[in-house]
């Protein structure tokens, strides 16, 4: 009895999460039709947030869903020449959702539900790795002509960094979420002031920065890990 109340829950699917959930979608979905997006800006918002925030609630579908937003994202990214975060989205993050899939499905048999935590040492050696690496990848970016290259470079490589670490379902994900969201937030900000039919990304960048501090409080919550 003791074994079996001990066990890892995953985060339950409550009414409140529910409207947002719906409420979410409805906000990207609505303000794309009103400005007049482009289908695949809208297809990539709202299939991005159903991921998202489904991620947090440790539900495996939510990877394909996130299949389908990351290659309409990326073709997004590539109209605005954001060539980092096209490589990133087709060639990486694409791949990685097929795995973790599968991770997913092999942690779900564990008491513990496969979350893992990474040491001290490992954080510092990671953070100060991903430094340099930003660095150097926006000083490529600049003599590629891309645009907006400091924050396509940290959304980017983050970005690597995070899927990796959802893929394998680390806690600390939601860490590095939350600084790439927040950088993404930034970067759309910018190019929905030049094009107002790129709000319904700059809303789906914004949900992400919120679902991130939520799966982050989440995972802490019901997983019961120290990070």
């Amino acid at each position: 009895m003791l074994q079996e109340e001990q066990k890892i829950k995953n985060p339950p699917i409550t009414v409140g999460w529910f409207i947002y959930f719906v409420i979410s979608i409805l906000i990207v979905l609505l303000g794309g039709i009103y400005q007049k997006s482009d289908l695949l800006s809208i297809i990539a918002s709202t299939f991005g947030i159903a991921y998202v925030l489904l991620i947090a609630k440790e539900k495996r579908i939510a990877f394909w869903l996130g299949a389908i937003n990351v290659f309409t994202y990326g073709i997004v990214l590539w109209e605005q020449q954001i060539y980092s975060g096209v490589i990133y989205n087709i060639f990486y993050s694409l791949p990685m959702l097929i795995y973790g899939f599968f991770i997913w499905e092999k942690a779900s048999k564990k008491e513990d539900k496969g979350i893992r935590v990474i040491s001290k040492r490992n954080r510092i050696l990671l953070t100060g790795i991903s430094t340099v690496i930003i660095i150097i990848n926006a000083i490529i970016l600049k003599k590629m002509g891309g645009n907006q290259v400091i924050l396509d470079s940290i959304t980017s490589i983050l970005g690597y960094i995070g899927i990796y670490l959802m893929s394998n379902k680390y806690i600390e994900q939601w860490s590095v979420w939350i600084i790439a969201n927040l950088s993404n937030v930034i970067l759309w900000i910018m190019l929905t002031i030049e094009n107002m039919t790129n709000l319904p990304v700059f809303l789906m960048w914004m949900i992400y920065f919120i679902n991130s501090v939520y799966g982050y409080l989440l995972w802490r919550k019901y997983n019961k890990r120290q990070v």
